[in-house]
């Protein structure tokens, strides 16, 4: 496992940077940068998440999570259904501002940081789970690990050396490394796959039809 401190000290070793030249606080942003767009390459299990919704009669609107970055879907606790995504052109498009009231949500869409559920439940106390992708957990903290498998958290460091190359006008030296993260990533994807093939997760009623599914078949994926 490799600490934050430890990543920063192994972009030290591979560049010979000095601290006068790049502080600490420098190569965490980029540790972090490389972690957010390492993030952004694949729906890893790491980052699923879910949340709970308890209606309030009337009440569309509902604020998403902290951390959240990516709908899943969302079904209704107690059912084998799934709500169906619309988006927010195709709702306004189909009711207007005139949103009907039922006893439970069939749809929902997602405007700006709220998700609105539809029709507007007309009880309270209704629950629905919302499967979703979380930001990754930044690296704040000189003890702070990544959050996925251990055997890739030098990954991180790989993008790291390529903004201090490119920082130090050595483009040959970035472009180098930023391949180099390209390939560890593509990497860490084909493991996550055979793992996902060997090991289906099963979130729902069976498991994992393909590698690149979520494995929960009432979910949107979108």
């Amino acid at each position: 496992m490799a600490t934050l401190s430890e990543l920063r000290t192994y972009v030290r070793h591979m560049t010979l940077v000095e601290l006068d030249d790049i502080q600490d606080s420098e190569l965490t942003v980029w540790l972090n940068e490389g972690l957010r767009r390492l993030a952004n390459r694949w729906p890893w299990p790491w980052l699923h998440e879910t949340a709970t919704i308890t209606t309030v009669a009337a009440q569309r609107v509902y604020s998403k999570p902290a951390d959240f970055r990516k709908a899943l879907g969302i079904t209704e606790v107690g059912y084998d259904r799934r709500l169906t995504r619309l988006s927010w052109e195709q709702a306004i498009s189909k009711w207007g501002d005139d949103f009907p009231d039922a006893n439970r949500a069939s749809w929902y869409f997602i405007y700006e940081d709220q998700i609105s559920l539809v029709p507007v439940p007309s009880t309270a106390a209704k629950t629905y789970t919302l499967y979703y992708l979380k930001a990754p957990t930044a690296l704040v903290n000189d003890g702070d690990s990544p959050e996925f498998d251990v055997e890739f958290h030098y990954v991180l460091a790989s993008y790291a050396i390529a903004r201090v190359w490119e920082h130090e006008e050595d483009m040959e030296k970035s472009l180098y490394f930023d391949g180099r993260f390209d390939n560890e990533v593509g990497e860490m994807v084909a493991l996550y796959i055979k793992e996902a093939e060997d090991y289906p997760r099963v979130y729902g009623a069976g498991p994992t039809p393909a590698p690149y599914t979520t494995n929960m078949p009432w979910l949107d994926g979108v």
